[in-house]
């Protein structure tokens, strides 16, 4: 690019910019080219990180996910456990019917 000095006759001094400008969608493909590189190794490097990451993460995660079902069911009584009460108190109530009966009555046909 000539100094301003060299161009006396023109009104305008020259825009300093790049002598060599780049068509803009010749720059973009080259770009879009590079992205992809770069977003492949990415990619690998997430990937490379995520296994190892999973591993060290994952019995932390279990052991909140316990300590906090240990916590609700403080709170929460587990309804599975009135069932089994009453299902044991039903059995034992059954067993206590049938107690001084033999097995060959309770086979022979009524």
């Amino acid at each position: 690019m000539p100094p301003a000095t060299d161009a006396p006759d023109r009104p305008w001094r020259p825009v300093p910019g790049p002598t060599d400008p780049e068509h803009f969608f010749a720059a973009q493909a080259r770009n879009r080219r590079a992205t992809w590189r770069l977003s492949a190794l990415c990619i690998l490097g997430v990937a490379l990180m995520g296994i190892p990451m999973s591993v060290a993460i994952s019995p932390i995660v279990y052991a909140a996910v316990i300590v906090a079902n240990d916590l609700v069911n403080l709170l929460v009584p587990d309804r599975r456990d009135g069932h089994r009460r009453g299902g044991e108190a039903a059995a034992g109530d059954a067993a206590r019917r049938h107690r001084g009966q033999r097995r060959s009555d309770r086979l022979v046909a009524r």
